[in-house]
């Protein structure tokens, strides 16, 4: 294992702890089919003293350091990375340097999707379904804040020693292009998993991710690569013209309802996907009726552990449009004589409507009476002056506080809803507050 440290100056310092010394993570891993200089950063697990807890940094190699341009994106695309809260997203904790820039991140001590696609092969339609639930999430909710991932792979889905499905590396393969250690006209991503406009030099889009998303259900239902080729360059050039073909051509326990949630989420025209990842999901459960189902993964221990359920944070449509459970109707009967026990029964209820009443008030005052108002932009700003302005406009801050080198301590770095969306008063306003810088070991 390698050990991080910072000197004064803020600059990360390696020493060799025992062991031997190979980068852990993602960037031990070689995985085939990638772009030319794939390899653009090593990770290393340290020890953040600050907070007592395990994290990962990620250094960026010494000759991209040296491309202001790539340098710049690796930064932006982190302080963007940093600013993603989510459960199912790995978080970004802080980022400097100047020499050899790097990144802290949360430390997953668990396997990647590529670790257990080669420990299992493939996995069942309700595994894949609990596999891919949280990382949709995870993704719808980075596309609503108009941030790309470009790089959906196995090795960028990991899995928690408590079994949580986490997104790692939003962004950072952005950073490589424009790369003179790149050819001209290289593909910068992971061919397996590139959409088609990306290979014809488009923007990547929500639309690229969610291409990714499909091949990558695609492989966890077969164990194989949807178009494979013998050189990378072949391969894009096949995902640029061919459609996937059905996962149940080479997986006999694949329903048609999945062949065709690959088959639209791999379109080769952007226009003809789902409209969104939240839409992808709707179909994917329509199609896995039986729902998720809890998933081994390797462990030292051979017994595995099970995935959790994903975090509900996605609109669920209600079921009554009132919300009002009718009453049955009273039973016939006897009528008793109103005693104190009656009276008390009368005056309990009496209070119950009451207080459903002023709820319900309260309720239609924020949905239907509440005035709607721009969120203002409130990123680089102090905390107190962030305060000040959601009070004055009716919102409650909410807030969340991340350590971040290059931000002052009491700045905001993040806030959701994003500058210009529209919120009613009376709503809640979640703010990322910077924490200072941290020390790592």
């Amino acid at each position: 294992m390698e050990r991080v440290t910072s000197d004064a100056s803020g600059h990360p310092r390696i020493s060799q702890a025992p062991g031997d010394g190979r980068p852990t993570g993602a960037a031990a891993a070689s995985p085939d089919g990638a772009a030319p200089d794939h390899r653009m950063a090593s990770i290393y697990q340290a020890r953040d003293l600050t907070l007592e807890r395990d994290v990962a940094v990620k250094m960026l190699h010494a000759h991209l350091a040296d491309e202001p341009p790539v340098l710049a994106r690796f930064r932006t695309e982190a302080q963007h990375a940093a600013a993603l809260a989510h459960p199912h997203v790995v978080s970004v904790f802080d980022q400097g340097g100047d020499d050899q820039p790097f990144i802290v991140m949360e430390h997953v001590d668990g396997p990647s999707l590529r670790e257990l696609l080669r420990d299992r092969g493939r996995v069942s339609p309700p595994e894949a379904l609990a596999l891919l639930d949280p990382a949709c999430r995870a993704l719808h909710r980075a596309h609503s804040l108009s941030m790309v991932h470009r790089d959906i792979k196995p090795e960028n889905v990991l899995i928690t020693g408590d079994g949580v499905v986490k997104v790692a590396d939003f962004g950072i393969a952005r950073a490589m292009e424009g790369s003179s250690h790149t050819q001209t006209g290289a593909l910068v991503g992971s061919v397996h998993y590139l959409a088609p406009e990306l290979v014809d030099d488009q923007r990547a889009s929500a639309a690229s991710d969610q291409y990714a998303v499909g091949m990558l259900l695609f492989e966890l239902l077969t164990g194989r690569k949807a178009l494979p080729a013998e050189s990378p360059v072949t391969v894009a050039l096949r995902h640029a013209r061919e459609p996937v073909p059905p996962p149940s051509q080479f997986a006999s326990d694949v329903p048609a309802e999945l062949d065709e949630v690959v088959k639209r989420a791999c379109a080769l025209d952007p226009s003809d996907r789902y409209p969104d990842l939240a839409a992808l999901l709707s179909a994917l459960h329509a199609a896995v009726p039986e729902g998720p189902a809890p998933v081994a993964i390797p462990g030292d221990d051979q017994q595995g552990a099970t995935l959790v359920a994903p975090v509900e944070d996605t609109p669920v449509p209600a079921t009554s449009p009132t919300g009002v459970t009718p009453v049955p109707p009273a039973r016939r009967g006897r009528r008793r004589g109103r005693g104190p026990r009656g009276l008390r029964f009368t005056v309990a209820v009496t209070a119950v409507l009451l207080l459903g009443l002023v709820a319900g008030s309260v309720a239609a005052w924020h949905w239907l009476i509440a005035p709607v108002q721009q969120m203002p932009q409130l990123v680089d700003t102090t905390e107190t002056a962030a305060r000040e302005q959601l009070d004055a406009l009716g919102l409650i801050p909410s807030i969340d506080r991340q350590n971040m080198l290059t931000s002052p301590e009491g700045t905001v770095i993040g806030q959701d809803p994003p500058a210009g969306n529209e919120v009613r008063r009376g709503s809640e306003v979640g703010l990322i507050v910077s924490a200072g810088p941290s020390t790592v070991e």
